[in-house]
């Protein structure tokens, strides 16, 4: 979900997003005291939060990831099914938000999905593009790898949890990965890849930076 989270691991294809809380991704909310009525604890945490409607759409993200396993890659019902499956990241969170029923159980389900989603993607997609994809592209992506790897372990060390924050930086990395199967079509892989290589050490680094911060 698109939503502040208090869930156990870092997100991936908004793909691989973290942070360091969520009152610094919403400054106008943490500035004001948060009210939660009987009502909203019981939609957020009863039994009913495990079938409201932003966690079927997060359901729905994992049985769509299954599809994708079926699909030729990139071929039209492929496709579809990829971006039905991000429209259902994109609008879990605000409805959760909308709905008073955002919740751990929610967030959980949606980092499960998330990788979930990431893994399928992956898994179809990486052997298209794999003879296209330069030595220091993939030397890249993994060293942003390990300092998300880092990140994940610094901040269970200051924190004795791991916080994720939506920051502007780390959506927009989530949009560019997410849209690589379509930009990769009419720009070369090693150009796009480069920017979306650059963009999340950029926002990694920006995300280590708040998590200090706020650590001290």
């Amino acid at each position: 979900m698109k939503t502040e989270k208090t869930s156990s691991e870092f997100k991936v294809p908004d793909m691989f997003i973290d942070g360091a809380g969520a009152a610094d991704a919403h400054p106008e909310e943490a500035a004001a005291p948060e009210v939660i009525t009987e009502g909203a604890q019981a939609a957020g945490r009863g039994p009913g939060a495990l079938v409201s409607p932003a966690n079927v759409l997060t359901s729905m993200r994992t049985a769509l990831s299954g599809v994708l396993l079926l699909l030729e890659p990139l071929g039209t019902a492929f496709c579809c099914v990829y971006v039905l499956a991000g429209l259902t990241d994109m609008l879990d969170g605000p409805i959760a938000r909308k709905t008073g029923t955002d919740s751990r159980v929610g967030a959980v389900l949606d980092s499960a999905a998330d990788l979930i989603f990431m893994a399928a993607a992956c898994a179809k997609l990486l052997p298209v593009y794999w003879a296209q994809i330069p030595a220091w592209l993939l030397i890249s992506a993994a060293f942003v790898l390990y300092l998300k790897m880092k990140n994940a372990i610094a901040c269970f060390a200051m924190h004795k949890k791991l916080i994720t924050m939506h920051t502007l930086l780390n959506r927009a990395v989530g949009i560019l990965l997410f849209a690589f199967p379509f930009a990769c079509m009419v720009i070369p892989i090693p150009v796009y890849g480069g920017i979306c290589a650059a963009a999340a050490f950029v926002a990694t680094v920006d995300a280590f930076v708040r998590m200090a911060a706020k650590a001290f």
